[in-house]
């Protein structure tokens, strides 16, 4: 059984929204009108005021948009040749496709393994974007 406390804390934790937001002052006040730390948004305010969390800027959410249509593309294309043989990821052994997958039992896909690279931080993950599409 939960103290009054913990379980205010655990419905204000639920309430907490996730997902990536446009760095822009004027929207976040608008979604969240509020002069310190958010309740509801995926941010943070650091000593400083500055805003950290799942942030994107303009040019950032711009590269994403090109690199999920590009992606998106590329399956479609995938599929209207045929090509579709498994290929799945795996992010550790236990974290991979195959684990939920109801095909997995006649597949026999074991000998490919595809490794999903780890990110480290946004920054790195802007930064692969930003390489891959304008370099």
């Amino acid at each position: 059984r939960f103290s009054e406390e913990e379980a205010q804390n655990l419905r204000r934790k639920s309430l907490k929204r996730k997902g990536l937001l446009l760095d822009d002052e004027q929207i976040l006040q608008a979604m969240e009108p509020c002069q310190a730390e958010p309740r509801y948004l995926p941010y943070s305010l650091d000593k400083e005021g500055t805003r950290k969390g799942d942030l994107a800027t303009k040019e950032q959410l711009r590269l994403l948009e090109e690199h999920v249509f590009r992606t998106v593309v590329a399956l479609g294309d995938d599929l209207y040749q045929g090509n579709v043989a498994p290929n799945p990821y795996f992010r550790e052994n236990d974290q991979n496709a195959c684990a939920w997958c109801p095909y997995s039992e006649v597949c026999g896909n074991t000998a490919q393994v595809r490794w999903l690279k780890k990110v480290d931080s946004q920054e790195d993950f802007w930064n692969a974007l930003e390489e891959k599409y304008h370099d």
